[in-house]
C-alpha cells in the first residue's frame, strides 16, 4: 500500500471528482449486480468519504431552500444547519 501511495503522489493522482473515480464506481456497480443481483448504472453511483456528507447531499438534492425537514434525534450537527 505504501508503494502504491508513493506512485500516486509522484503520478498526480491526489484529486478525484465529485462523484468517485470512474473505477471505483464501476466496482461499486459490479458489487451490486454480483451480490445483491442489482443493476446500477455506475453514472448513478455517488461515493462520498462518510455518512454525514452522504445524507447531508442526499438532502441538499431532495429538498428545495424553504422546506421543511424533520429530523430525529439525536442527529449529526451538520444535519441540523
Amino acid at each position: 500500500m505504501t508503494t502504491a501511495a508513493i506512485q500516486a503522489i509522484r503520478d498526480g493522482f491526489n484529486q478525484y471528482p465529485r462523484p468517485g473515480h470512474t473505477r471505483v464506481r464501476q466496482a461499486v456497480a459490479d458489487h451490486q449486480a454480483r451480490f445483491y443481483d442489482q443493476h446500477v448504472d455506475p453514472d448513478d453511483v455517488v461515493v462520498a468519504t462518510g455518512a454525514s456528507e452522504a445524507l447531508g447531499a442526499t438532502v441538499m438534492a431532495l429538498v428545495e431552500p424553504g422546506q421543511e425537514v424533520i429530523v430525529s434525534s439525536p442527529t449529526s450537527t451538520c444535519m441540523r444547519q
